[in-house]
């Protein structure tokens, strides 16, 4: 994918980006914990965000943030 790190589907399959091995390992871990976390709400819901920020300690709007600085070429 050229427009996204990563997606879970419906049927809960997740495709991740080749691009991913640009990002450091700690965001990289960021990604994935995103995707797993759409196998249980498959929505961007409080619920959603909730669960991700419980998964990386309380720091997901900062991981969200770095996250933007690096871009897909």
């Amino acid at each position: 994918s050229r427009s996204k790190w990563g997606s879970c589907t419906l049927c809960k399959d997740i495709s991740l980006s080749i691009f991913l091995m640009i990002l450091p390992e700690h965001l990289r871990d960021f990604v994935i914990l995103h995707e797993l976390c759409h196998t249980v709400h498959m929505n961007h819901s409080p619920e959603f965000h909730a669960l991700l920020n419980q998964c990386v300690g309380g720091r997901e709007k900062e991981l969200q943030q770095e996250l933007k600085t690096y871009h897909i070429r």
